[in-house]
């Protein structure tokens, strides 16, 4: 039999190098036997179980060629034993020979079309007459027929009726004419599916040239040919769509939009590719209505509504919006699509428009873009005048839970009542707005002073000591607030609201009615999640930093103790103050590990620094309040004190006199299991609680620690000079020592020094030092214990 050209060349199946490494087997039979390339390649012929040649090596090595049978075992341990023929090639260049195995073609009538059962594609053999006489695993693994089903019969079992009888003319034309056919044609499984595929067919003829037999060989391209059809119905949906569409990568990233995305916000696809869909906000939603949004799309894999979004030339629209999540086979998040129709004209005039751009439906108060528009053109005169501006973050404390309590409505009516007070209280000194929520702003405007943006604070908090009256009830509530000032705290809009919330949550958390922005580590309402996550990993990454600041006495001028004070050294933010994140480690509990680090961190330098041979003092520590109710707090110290070896009389562990407040008892219980340890303690910030006299006495205390707020500015402020002087007495009464905190200038430490104060602390004297400075100035500085 004259098999076709591409037929009688000998296949090379094997390759060894002259060491009997496998460096070549052909993909086809490899992908038949189961195996990845890296799983081949590189395997010694005698070591290898995939492949067994039953000489060894050196055998091959003597001869020209050698020709047998060769088992091969397949990944499901199945032996495929083939006849293969093994020759030593010469490769002159550096005298490297090879070992290629093939396939040999067959005499024996038997088994000659054997040779094609290793191809990947599909073969089917006739006669003359067109009658099938083999066909090849692939074959049956494609149709579903098996050989002796086929066997005998003609290509006709395949036909299904797609092509018309012009079709297999025009074939077998071109077949008698050249010898061969190629071209893609529709055929029928054995379950009657209808598949594609890509088919060549041959003609074999004997030495004589006459044919005997014609093969055909093809491959299944159902799948290729039906995604190349969804790919052009997709494609012409999505361009010719009259809605905009948008697709987006998992994280986010636009991958594409479609031309009516482009005609309907003005941005083209250039603009937005690599962009988040944040290009579109229009401000007006708050970070509660993003929220929502995206647990429904998590949670129900889609989500439908309307939203307010912004063109590229800066209109305001609203669109009804749907957004799914594509997910792969396996449930994981491949793409979001968002489909979206331009409902402005539909929903509202030009005029409603507007006002529901810039006012609060419920308050009709600025919202928030309206707020930032008219603050933004505030910072722009503020920089031509000579004047301060100040924003001012308020949020109703008491509210949620009215809300909760009697209803909505109820609340709707309380959220106006507020919203009236503030516009009167602050009348034409600036104006206001309704973030969202019980959140509210106010920009103050042509203010000339901190002290005249305190004296309008003030008058704030003395407006909402009145009680509202709403439907025949009485309800109080009272703000926190948090102010930022322009230029100090921030140069544009965003910068400013963001520190007035931050100043307003630390004043919240203090329970303060106003904190003023202090700078340090910016947390914006949005961010505390990350802040929390990075609080859980600062330990581990060894990111808290301990900075020591020393303590003098104020006769002698002698050290006399350090103060620990903790920083976060946050990679990509640097050093901050605890001022910004210790209330969310409060809250969050993580206050309790961070504080036991400070602890035992103390603990070690302590005893590096009287290893080292210094003169030494007292450290004092700053104890949580969630610590000190810990139940394990005095189990730990003990552990610490083992575990360090440190003397507990040279640390100070510093409570806040509202710490002590909570439960008198308790308070009164766990000082003195402190103090038995050998730790002396002092009460921190006093003067800023509400402790009673009666309980400070009872209190195992050592010393008391005299708040910054009275030492400032103290030389000019009679009545914190009055409340200094009462301290002091009072703990001289008790017999107790007395520390001034944050004393900054020569006058501060005059007068406290003449109201009888002992010792003192603050830049005046020294700032916080790292562990090697403190090295530096122990040497040059005579230490004194107290």
């Amino acid at each position: 039999m004259q098999l076709p050209v591409k037929m009688r060349e000998r296949q090379q199946i094997i390759t060894l190098n002259k060491n009997g490494q496998i460096v070549y087997l052909e993909p086809n039979f490899r992908n038949r036997l189961g195996y990845k390339e890296n799983e081949v390649i590189g395997e010694h012929i005698e070591q290898t179980k995939i492949i067994n040649i039953p000489v060894p090596l050196s055998s091959l090595v003597k001869s020209v060629s050698w020709e047998g049978d060769v088992e091969f075992l397949s990944r499901e341990n199945k032996i495929i034993t083939k006849v293969m023929k093994i020759e030593k090639t010469n490769h002159h260049r550096d005298n490297v020979y090879y070992f290629d195995g093939s396939f040999p073609q067959k005499t024996r009538s038997t088994d000659e079309f054997e040779l094609f059962n290793h191809l990947a594609e599909s073969v089917m053999i006739t006669n003359k007459d067109g009658v099938i006489i083999f066909v090849n695993q692939s074959f049956s693994d494609v149709t579903g027929y098996n050989r002796s089903e086929v066997i005998g019969k003609t290509p006709k079992i395949l036909a299904s009726g797609y092509h018309n009888h012009e079709f297999y003319i025009n074939m077998w034309a071109c077949i008698h004419d050249t010898g061969s056919w190629n071209g893609e044609i529709i055929n029928k499984k054995k379950n009657g599916e209808l598949f594609h595929e890509l088919l060549s067919i041959d003609v074999v003829q004997d030495e004589r040239g006459l044919i005997t037999n014609y093969i055909g060989t093809f491959t299944d391209i159902t799948k290729m040919k039906n995604n190349e059809q969804n790919l052009q119905l997709y494609s012409q949906v999505f361009e010719n769509a009259r809605e905009g569409v948008m697709f987006t990568n998992k994280e986010g990233k636009i991958i594409s939009v479609n031309p009516s995305f482009t005609e309907t916000t003005g941005y083209t696809k250039t603009d937005v590719l690599g962009k988040t869909p944040r290009i579109l906000s229009s401000g007006l939603h708050d970070v509660d209505f993003y929220i929502s949004m995206w647990e429904e799309i998590h949670e129900k894999g889609s989500w439908q509504g309307e939203i307010w979004n912004k063109k590229k030339n800066g209109e305001i629209y609203l669109e009804s919006l749907s957004i799914n999540a594509v997910q792969e086979s396996d449930g994981t998040i491949k793409h979001y699509v968002g489909i979206f129709t331009d409902i402005t004209k539909k929903k509202k005039s030009e005029e409603q428009l507007k006002h529901l751009a810039h006012y609060d439906s419920l308050t009709g108060l600025p919202n928030r873009f309206y707020f930032q528009e008219k603050l933004k053109e505030e910072l722009d005169k503020r920089q031509k005048q000579d004047y301060l501006t100040a924003v001012l973050f308020l949020d109703l404390n008491g509210f949620k839970m009215i809300n909760d309590a009697f209803g909505h409505s109820i609340g709707d009516e309380l959220l106006k009542a507020v919203s009236k007070r503030l516009e009167i209280s602050i009348e034409k000194k600036g104006f206001v707005a309704r973030l969202g929520g019980d959140e509210f702003t106010i920009c103050l405007t042509k203010v000339h002073n901190v002290n005249e943006i305190k004296q309008i604070v003030n008058e704030l908090d003395k407006a909402f000591s009145a009680p509202f009256h709403i439907i025949n009830q009485e309800f109080f509530i009272r703000l926190s607030i948090g102010v930022s000032l322009y230029p100090d705290d921030g140069q544009d809009v965003d910068d400013l609201i963001r520190k007035a919330d931050l100043a307003m949550y630390v004043a919240k958390k203090q329970g303060k009615y106003v904190e003023f922005h202090q700078g340090g580590f910016d947390i914006s309402g949005e961010s505390k999640l990350t802040v929390v996550n990075g609080l859980r990993k600062a330990i581990e990454r060894d990111e808290l930093v301990l900075f020591y600041q020393p303590q003098f006495n104020l006769k002698t001028n002698e050290v006399v103790g350090l103060e620990a004070l903790l920083r976060w050294n946050q990679k990509g933010v640097g050093i901050t103050s605890p001022a910004t994140f210790m209330s969310i480690a409060e809250e969050t509990g993580l206050i309790v590990p961070i504080g036991e680090w400070v602890i035992k961190r103390v603990c070690n330098q302590v005893m590096n620094w009287k290893e080292k041979g210094l003169p030494f003092t007292k450290v004092s520590i700053n104890l949580s309040a969630r610590q000190f109710v810990d139940a394990s707090l005095i189990t730990f110290l003990t552990d610490v004190i083992h575990e360090t070896k440190v003397d507990p009389t040279y640390i100070s562990l510093e409570i806040t006199e509202s710490i002590s407040m909570h439960s008198i008892d308790y308070a009164i219980k766990t000082l003195e299991a402190i103090r038995l340890l050998g730790f002396s303690v002092s009460v921190d910030d006093f003067g800023t609680g509400h402790s009673s006299l009666s309980y400070l006495k009872r209190f195992p205390v050592n010393a008391l620690k005299i708040d910054r707020s009275f030492v400032k500015d103290i030389w000019r402020e009679k009545e914190n000079a009055a409340i200094v002087q009462a301290i002091i007495s009072m703990a001289k009464g008790l017999k107790l020592e007395v520390i001034a905190e944050g004393v900054e200038t020569k006058e501060e430490l005059s007068i406290i020094k003449q109201l009888g104060c002992t010792y003192g602390q603050g830049y005046y004297f020294a700032k916080p030092m790292s562990c090697l400075e403190v090295d530096h100035f122990l040497k040059e500085h005579t230490v004194q214990r107290m």
